[in-house]
């Protein structure tokens, strides 16, 4: 076990490397299209990898939150509203996995984290990184957790599915709280009519 782990743990720092080299290369570079775009990314997928866990992975249930309608498919207005602003982002993490397990995925698999980003909204005095969502993906379910989603965003997104062979999610799923009504809408509109390149049928799931 030590000598697979210790295996593993050199592959990702080869990996690592070869992407600060990359970046460093960016860098050194000319000014071209989406070059802060990709040290951003690069730079995300270091993170990722230097958070990996190469050892045992003890998982335990948790009491469902307060107030929280666990079985709820839809928002019900006479219904007493949950705080999802209390939820820590531990606590999003939990719901993730409780979801991707619900869906299939393997309590062992770890979800790929996808950054899309708002480009109009990058200036000088707010870098990519400020306009960065990030999304969660893996056997063909794209995960929305988080607030700040903007139509950009989603027409990141959209190109994503279009020019990305890796990227071929069947279903987007929503933390309904997280978003507005107005913006859910825009959503489910778009993924269901947009025409993909790849001809493939998107489902769009809100959970709350």
């Amino acid at each position: 076990m030590k000598r697979a782990a210790a295996k593993v743990e050199t592959t990702i720092k080869d990996k690592i490397k070869a992407k600060e080299t990359e970046i460093d290369s960016l860098e050194r570079a000319l000014d071209f299209e989406d070059k802060d775009e990709k040290i951003e990314r690069l730079k995300t997928e270091i993170k990722a990898l230097q958070n990996q866990d190469l050892g045992f992975k003890i998982f335990e249930t948790i009491p469902i939150w307060e107030d929280y309608d666990f079985e709820a498919e839809e928002f019900d207005r006479s219904q007493t509203l949950f705080d999802a602003g209390k939820l820590t982002e531990d606590d999003i993490k939990a719901l993730l996995i409780t979801w991707k397990t619900y869906d299939g995925i393997p309590l062992t698999q770890e979800l790929e984290s996808l950054v899309l980003s708002d480009k109009s909204l990058i200036t000088q005095n707010s870098p990519l990184s400020t306009h960065n969502y990030i999304t969660y993906y893996a056997d063909g379910k794209l995960y929305l957790m988080h607030k700040g989603f903007q139509t950009n965003h989603l027409k990141a997104l959209l190109e994503k599915i279009d020019s990305d062979k890796h990227f071929n999610p069947t279903s987007i799923i929503a933390f309904g709280y997280h978003f507005e009504s107005a913006r859910l809408r825009e959503l489910s509109e778009n993924v269901k009519s947009y025409s993909n390149k790849k001809n493939i049928d998107v489902d769009f799931v809100i959970r709350y």
